[in-house]
């Protein structure tokens, strides 16, 4: 099973995973790759126009829904939001949904789809002319099949976008989950939901051969920085003297849910974090004794708001840190949901999707985290550093309520603490 693949990064030091995260991992695998598809059933996502986290923590969902129907779940051919495959790496290859960056979901194709449905029928994707199961109305998923139970016999079924009223959990995970610490709290619903996110993104977010070989290519000589000098032949990995702390400043349209903290808060955290030693958790007291926690270190930083990234370079040259950022395009390029809507049309970069994955792929090289966990590319981030990048007994800190250093609900010296929000 490919995995996110973090090229150029020892992976025996990285080895700490959520709890059950191998376990999951192959259920949900198996459960994708059945041994026939011809005999499979299928459950057709219609996607979710929303922005990159948003989208696959939706999805998450759905794939659970398909696991307790018992149906493979695929991607429709035609992704609603299409922006992301408007560009040349998608256009190559004539993708028009997510599989353009991303391993496949399942061993089973379209055509498998199309040839267990037809049976003497025709069959095209416009959404009238597949049977549409509903799940968005109140009730739980047992509710739903009730109410579609003459079409549960049918072979494809396409699931209704909108909001999921009732969070699902794979029944067939349970076990693991009711075997896991009691730390995590296994009755809490909401500590269930943050384990079952973790495990999907890492399974929906692969991305495949071809885009990693582009984030090599990007890798190589996108990477700015606030110092004078750098070396970028392999990003991250070549700049460190240390740890680098990964920092996230969610603006943008953001403020219609969230409180939207100013860059100074991130700043001091970012200095308290570094003086507490909480950054260097994973090095021996040999490394330790080679770098000296009284100068200041190096953050790789994140945002879609050219000012907040203004702020972050001009603070670290002010107060000698190094803050690395890729600059594959200028941030003032694109326009946050907001700004689409009054001017009626949603204006894109290029490389813009492309750019969303080198900083993700970035962001789990780091050592230490600091970010809002109402934004779901931070949500994301944490997610897949506890699965794919093996880091979850290291520091990340929400700012969400406040600047705090400690998981609501779990301490930071429990290495399988996952986040709530």
């Amino acid at each position: 099973m490919r995995l996110w693949d973090l090229r150029h990064v020892n992976e025996s030091d990285y080895r700490e995973t959520l709890y059950g995260f191998s376990a999951a991992m192959k259920a949900v695998w198996d459960h994708q790759h059945p041994k026939n598809c011809s005999t499979a059933k299928f459950l057709i996502s219609g996607g979710h126009a929303a922005g990159f986290g948003s989208q696959y923590h939706v999805e998450g969902s759905f794939l659970a829904i398909a696991m307790n129907l018992g149906r493979v779940l695929l991607p429709h051919p035609i992704f609603p939001h299409q922006w992301p495959f408007k560009n040349s790496f998608c256009r190559e290859f004539h993708h028009t949904n997510f599989h353009c960056y991303y391993e496949p979901y399942s061993s089973c194709t379209y055509e498998d789809v199309i040839a267990s449905y037809e049976r003497g029928r025709p069959f095209t994707w416009r959404d009238r002319d597949i049977p549409l199961f509903d799940y968005t109305e109140t009730g739980t998923l047992e509710d739903a099949m009730k109410r579609h139970e003459e079409k549960m016999q049918e072979s494809v079924l396409r699931l209704k976008v909108g909001l999921i009223r009732s969070f699902e959990f794979p029944k067939s995970l349970l076990s693991i989950w009711k075997c896991s610490p009691k730390e995590y709290g296994h009755i809490d619903s909401q500590a269930r939901a943050a384990w079952w996110l973790s495990v999907s993104s890492a399974f929906l977010l692969r991305p495949n051969a071809r885009t990693l070989n582009k984030l090599d290519e990007l890798r190589s000589f996108e990477l700015s920085t606030s110092s004078t000098s750098i070396q970028r032949e392999k990003g991250i990995e070549t700049q460190r003297e240390g740890p680098v702390v990964g920092v996230y400043v969610r603006h943008g349209d953001k403020h219609a849910e969230m409180k939207l903290l100013p860059f100074q808060t991130y700043a001091d955290m970012i200095a308290r974090l570094w003086r507490t030693g909480l950054v260097h958790s994973r090095y021996t007291d040999e490394e330790l004794s080679k770098i000296d926690l009284n100068k200041n270190g190096t953050i790789f930083f994140g945002t879609e708001d050219p000012v907040a990234l203004q702020e972050a370079v001009e603070w670290g040259q002010a107060n000698n840190w190094t803050v690395l950022y890729t600059n594959l395009f200028k941030r003032d390029m694109v326009l946050a949901a907001d700004q689409q809507r009054q001017r009626g049309a949603a204006e894109h970069h290029e490389l813009e999707y492309l750019s969303m994955l080198l900083n993700m792929d970035y962001f789990l090289r780091c050592d230490a985290w600091i970010g809002t966990m109402r934004s779901n590319w931070c949500r994301t981030t944490d997610e897949l550093r506890n699965t794919v990048a093996g880091k979850a007994d290291l520091r990340n800190v929400d700012l969400t309520n406040g600047a705090n250093m400690a998981y609501k609900g779990f301490s930071y010296d429990n290495k399988h603490a996952i986040r709530l929000v």
